[in-house]
C-alpha cells in the first residue's frame, strides 16, 4: 500500500518555483527603481546643500558669462571680499514692478547670487527678509546709510577693512514689462549683469578722471553721448569739462583728456596746455571732423601724427550715391572695417574687434597716417579702408564727376588709415622710469554720438579706445547693449535639467524590469 508523506503535497497546493521567482524579480525592479529615485533625489540635495551645480544645458544658460568669470578672477584673495545684501520685499510694489514681479526678481537674484558663490568663495550673499528679519535690515540700513526700500547693497570690503558700496534698486536688475496686458510679470532679467557690472564698481579704489574740452564746437558728451559716458562711469570713471580758455592748464588728475571734434582752432594758449599734458604721459582722444582746423598741428607733431584735410572715398559709395543720381553727398554712411590680418590683431583698443571680426560705422572720416623720422613714437593703424578708396584732396569743390572718375594725382591711395593709436615715449622704452603718453586719433567725431553708437561695434570701439589710454588694456569687451546676462534655466533646457535625471530615467528602469518580468512570466 502507498504511503503519502507531508513532503508530497500536491502541486496545487503550493506556489510553483517560477511564480515565486516572478514576485521576486517584480519586487527587485521595484526596488532597484526605488533606488534610482533616491539616488538622483540624494545626488540633488547634495549639491544643493553644498552649494555645487553642474551645466548640463547645450547653450551654457546656467553658467557665468565671459565677462563676468573675468572680473570674478581679478578678485584678489588677501585685498578684497565682496557682499551682496537684498533688501527687496516681495510684498511691496515698486515703480512698473508688482509685489509679484518683486517676488520673481529677488528670487532670481536668489538663483544668480548662488552662481557667484559657486564660481569664488571670495563672494558671499545674503537675503533679508525685511519683515521678519526687521532688526538685521535696520543695522544695515544704519551702518551703510540706507535710506529707500528695495534696494540691493554691494559691498566690497578690503584688507584695510576699508569698504566701498554700491546700490541697486529693481531697475537695475530687470526690465519691466512694456505692455501692460501682456501678463508679463518682467520683460527681462539683468542681474548678473548688474552684479558684475556693480562689483567692478565698488572694486575700483581710485575713479578715472576723464575730461572732455569745450568752447570749440565740441560734441556734448554728457547729452549727446550719454550711453557711453553712463556705461564707463559703471566702471568707475568719471566724466567733465574742461574749458581750457578760462583754465589755462589740463587738470592736474586727468587720466584722459577727450577732444570730440568742434568747428573752431584751439587757440595758441589752450593748444600749449594739450601739448604740456601730452609730454606728461596723459592720455589724449582726439576725433577729427572733415574740415575743421583743429590748431593743434603742435600737438600732433609731437605724438606722430599727420591728420590729412581729406574725405575718404570708397568706390561701393561713389556707385551708391553718384551711380543712382544722387547729387550730394549728403546722408551717406561711409563703412570701414577693422583689419583683421594686418591691423586688428595688434593693438589692445581693436584685438577684440578682429578676433570677432566686428566693425565699425564712420560718417565722412578724414584719414590719417604716421609722421616719418620719430622713433619715440610708436604708430600702429587700427582702422582702415581697402585699396579701392582715396583720401578725396578736392572735397569743398566736390561734384559728381569728381569721384566719378576715380582718384586724382593728388588724392591720397588707399588702403588708407582712419583711426591710428600712438604710444609716445620720452625716453629709453626699455627702462621702467621712462614717461610715456597715448593717443588715438580718429578721423570722425560724429560716430561718437548715441545714434551712431549703435551702428555696428561704434560703442565697443570707443569703449575700448578710453581703456587704453587710461592704462586699463580690456581684456574681454562689454557686453551687448540691449544683452542679456543669463543665469537661470531656459525653458527649452527644462527637459535635460529635471526632467531627465528625475523621471525619464527611472521611468526608462521601470519599463525595462516591466519588460524583463513580461518576458519570464510568459
Amino acid at each position: 500500500m502507498a504511503v503519502t508523506t507531508a513532503s508530497q503535497a500536491s502541486p496545487s497546493d503550493s506556489p510553483s518555483f517560477s511564480e515565486r521567482k516572478d514576485w521576486e524579480l517584480l519586487f527587485h525592479v521595484l526596488a532597484q527603481l526605488l533606488l534610482v529615485v533616491a539616488i538622483a533625489w540624494g545626488a540633488n540635495w547634495l549639491w544643493y546643500d553644498r552649494g555645487e551645480r553642474h551645466d548640463l544645458t547645450a547653450s551654457k544658460a546656467e553658467s557665468l558669462a565671459e565677462k563676468t568669470r573675468t572680473i570674478l578672477d581679478g578678485l584678489e584673495e588677501d585685498k578684497v571680499r565682496i557682499e551682496v545684501v537684498s533688501l527687496i520685499d516681495p510684498k511691496q510694489s515698486s515703480g512698473r514692478f508688482t509685489d509679484d514681479a518683486m517676488r520673481l526678481i529677488r528670487d532670481r537674484l536668489n538663483e544668480t547670487c548662488w552662481h557667484f558663490r559657486d564660481y569664488t568663495d571670495l563672494f558671499d550673499y545674503r537675503i533679508l527678509d525685511v519683515h521678519l528679519q526687521k532688526a538685521e535690515v535696520d543695522d544695515v540700513a544704519r551702518e551703510h546709510s540706507v535710506e529707500e526700500d528695495n534696494l540691493v547693497l554691494v559691498l566690497a570690503t578690503f584688507g584695510d577693512k576699508t569698504t566701498q558700496k554700491k546700490f541697486l534698486r529693481p531697475a537695475d536688475l530687470a526690465i519691466p514689462p512694456q505692455d501692460f496686458f501682456s501678463g508679463k510679470l518682467i520683460e527681462a532679467y539683468k542681474g548678473e549683469e548688474a552684479i558684475a557690472q556693480a562689483i567692478r564698481t565698488v572694486t575700483v579704489r581710485e575713479p578715472v578722471p576723464v575730461y572732455h574740452t569745450t568752447g570749440h564746437g565740441e560734441l556734448d558728451l554728457a547729452r549727446k553721448s550719454a550711453s557711453l559716458v553712463a556705461f564707463l562711469e559703471d566702471e568707475a570713471y568719471t566724466f567733465a569739462p574742461c574749458d581750457l580758455r578760462v583754465q589755462g592748464r589740463v587738470p592736474d588728475d586727468c587720466k584722459v583728456l577727450v577732444i570730440a571734434g568742434g568747428d573752431r582752432p584751439f587757440g595758441p594758449v589752450e593748444a600749449n596746455a594739450v601739448l604740456e599734458y601730452v609730454r606728461g604721459g596723459g592720455g589724449l582722444l582726439l576725433l577729427g571732423e572733415v574740415g575743421w582746423n583743429t590748431g593743434l598741428d603742435d600737438v600732433l607733431d609731437e605724438v606722430g601724427i599727420d591728420l590729412r584735410d581729406d574725405l575718404v572715398w570708397v568706390e561701393q559709395q561713389m556707385l551708391r550715391l553718384v551711380g543712382g543720381g544722387v547729387e550730394s553727398v549728403g546722408g551717406g554712411i561711409l563703412t570701414y572695417e577693422v583689419d583683421t590680418k594686418e591691423l586688428g590683431a595688434s593693438h589692445p583698443v581693436t584685438r577684440g574687434l578682429a578676433e570677432r571680426d566686428y566693425r565699425v560705422d564712420l560718417l565722412y572720416a578724414r584719414s590719417v597716417a604716421p609722421l616719418g623720422g620719430d622713433s619715440t613714437a610708436k604708430y600702429s593703424g587700427l582702422v582702415k579702408t581697402d585699396d579701392k578708396s582715396w583720401g578725396l584732396v578736392n572735397y569743398r569743390g566736390w561734384t559728381p564727376a569728381v569721384v566719378e572718375n576715380g582718384p586724382s594725382q593728388n588724392d591720397h591711395k588707399g588702403p588708407l588709415d582712419i583711426a591710428a593709436a600712438v604710444t609716445k615715449y620720452y625716453g629709453d622704452p626699455a627702462l621702467e622710469s621712462t614717461v610715456s603718453s597715448r593717443a588715438v586719433c580718429v578721423g570722425d567725431a560724429t560716430f561718437f554720438e548715441d545714434e551712431f553708437l549703435k551702428r555696428q561695434k561704434n560703442r565697443e570701439f570707443a569703449y575700448l579706445a578710453i581703456l587704453w589710454l587710461a592704462g586699463r588694456d580690456p581684456v574681454v569687451l562689454p557686453p551687448p547693449e540691449t544683452g542679456e546676462w543669463k543665469a537661470e534655466l531656459e525653458d527649452s533646457e527644462f527637459w535635460k535639467g529635471v526632467l531627465l535625471p528625475l523621471l525619464i530615467l527611472p521611468f526608462a528602469t521601470l519599463c525595462l524590469g516591466v519588460i524583463v518580468w513580461l518576458v519570464r512570466r510568459f
